[in-house]
């Protein structure tokens, strides 16, 4: 059932008890509630927005930039029903095997499970994210030396992928109806959440406290406890949390918060003149949605082997048609001279025309850094609800940047290799400095880490807190590394898989 907390207010002090208790009615929370309560486990899901945004409700998530420049953290994520899935694209992608394994010039790389553990999941995902069966040719390995069939650029070291595009879904609304119909379901919105309350001994979550804004305060008691947040909040909650452990919960090796990572999105990067055997382009063009076939974006990508013998980070490169090619060519003079050198390569009598351009868009993996983090405001301030507020520290490192300038360096020379035409690499060699138009891509990634134990992260690979018998994280702040591919497809697979160990759980509880 679906509760509207500040309509159907609960008495001043009022317990509830579940058997499990879900912290956030995102992505992940609302998967796992819908889950288990369908496996007939009983579940409380406490969101602290409602059915729609609210200022109000947003402003809880104001917090400080204090590294690079980031979007204000209050805009950068939803509030209500649904969470960021209520302005997210819709781009699906799994991870990469090899983005869960450790790699030796990454730091801190390495998940403690594999993608035999989650893979299963991802079809599932899939399915609920309304992006249809995987494309045949999605993240299939291929033997060196064969290339993918269709009409895009057969490169050495790079492969051609897609990414299968959601509706996009938003969650709150597509499952309203089915919430409210759940039987052993009570989703209650306009539940803030204020304070995970330890038991004295520190080993196990006793409850938590929830608010009303302008209404009662209550407590929800549960067997076992779900914090979905997302990857800004769920390091804040447990920061908060210092009664009973001084450091915060889960933060015994002072991780909690550590190794923010985003996907770096450097736009317009490089630039591209096709030419001599450069096939048709169209392959590269973003399909659009319809009802018989689902939408997909193909783009192109190092090879794992490359990646290998290069020791880069995970990278993508997006096509964009370059527009206003004459500003270009008043800048550098030699431009025509080289396209049109190119275009000629194999046709002489063709007539000239106007330059074809392309650039290139760049989402990539941030290497995990410790001191890339999410922190409680020191100076004290705190939010209406009476919680510190957060500061984000984001921090990029050399690694980021050359991974960069390899990157668009390999593609040019496979590019002219193959007689694609000429390439501009536009990335500096310089490795402490960054593009101007660096940004991110609303992605909060890893602030509760997975690791073997508590000195290499904040939770296990089930996504439990060490030390804490009963509390498990879900969403994207679990994850040890990015990878390059958006993060929704994963989360929706790892809360699948921890559905699936809560209700084992459950079951042995009853």
């Amino acid at each position: 059932m679906l509760i509207d907390m500040a309509s159907d207010s609960p008495r001043e002090g009022q317990i509830f008890r579940t058997q499990v208790c879900v912290i956030g009615g995102g992505a992940a929370g609302l998967t796992i509630t819908r889950e288990l309560a369908k496996a007939g486990v009983s579940v409380i899901t406490l969101e602290g927005g409602g059915l729609k945004e609210s200022k109000r409700s947003q402003e809880i998530y104001r917090g400080e930039n204090l590294g690079r420049k980031y979007f204000r953290l209050h805009r950068s994520r939803r509030r209500y029903l649904g969470g960021s899935t209520n302005c997210w694209a819709g781009l699906c992608a799994p991870l990469r095997p090899s983005d869960f394994e450790r790699r030796p010039w990454i730091p801190h790389s390495g998940w403690p499970i594999g993608i035999d553990e989650v893979g299963p999941y991802y079809e599932r995902a899939g399915e609920l994210l309304k992006i249809g069966p995987f494309h045949s040719q999605l993240d299939q390995p291929l033997p060196v030396g064969q290339w993918m069939k269709g009409s895009g650029l057969k490169l050495e070291g790079f492969e051609s992928v897609f990414f299968q595009m959601s509706p996009p879904v938003r969650l709150g609304k597509l499952w309203r109806e089915e919430l409210k119909a759940l039987k052993e379901a009570r989703v209650m919105i306009n539940a803030n959440v204020t304070h995970l309350q330890l038991e004295s001994s520190a080993e196990a979550m006793a409850s938590v406290t929830c608010k009303v804004f302008d209404g009662p305060q209550f407590k929800v008691e549960a067997q076992q406890f779900v914090l979905a947040c997302g990857g800004i909040e769920n390091p804040r909650m447990l920061l908060n949390a210092r009664d009973v452990m001084t450091q915060g919960i889960g933060n015994q090796r002072d991780l909690v918060g550590r190794y923010f990572m985003e996907h770096p999105h450097i736009d317009r990067e490089s630039l591209w003149l096709p030419g001599g055997a450069t096939p048709s382009l169209n392959h590269y063009r973003r399909q659009k949605r319809s009802k018989k076939r689902g939408r997909m974006w193909p783009y192109i990508r190092p090879s794992v082997e490359s990646l290998q013998r290069e020791e880069l980070l995970d990278f993508s490169l997006v096509l964009f048609r370059r527009k206003n090619i004459e500003r270009e060519e008043k800048k550098h003079p030699l431009l025509r001279v080289v396209w049109e050198s190119s275009e000629h390569l194999h046709d002489p009598t063709k007539a000239p025309k106007t330059p074809r351009a392309y650039t290139f868009g760049n989402p990539m993996e941030q290497a995990p850094n410790p001191d890339s983090r999410v922190a409680l405001n020191e100076s004290g301030e705190r939010d209406e609800l009476g919680l510190l507020t957060s500061t984000l520290t984001w921090r990029l490192s050399s690694l980021e940047k050359r991974t960069l300038r390899r990157a668009h360096e390999m593609l040019a020379e496979s590019l002219a290799g193959q007689d694609y035409g000429r390439m501009r690499v536009t990335p500096t060699h310089n490795l402490d400095t960054f593009p101007r138009q660096t940004k991110g891509g609303y992605h909060h990634m890893g602030t509760t880490r997975m690791g073997i134990d508590e000195r290499t992260g904040v939770v296990d690979g089930e996504g439990k807190v060490f030390g804490v018998n009963n509390l498990f994280i879900a969403g994207s702040s679990v994850f040890a590394t990015s990878g390059s591919a958006n993060p929704t497809l994963t989360i929706i697979a790892l809360a699948l898989r921890l559905a699936e160990h809560l209700k084992s759980l459950s079951r042995g509880q009853k």
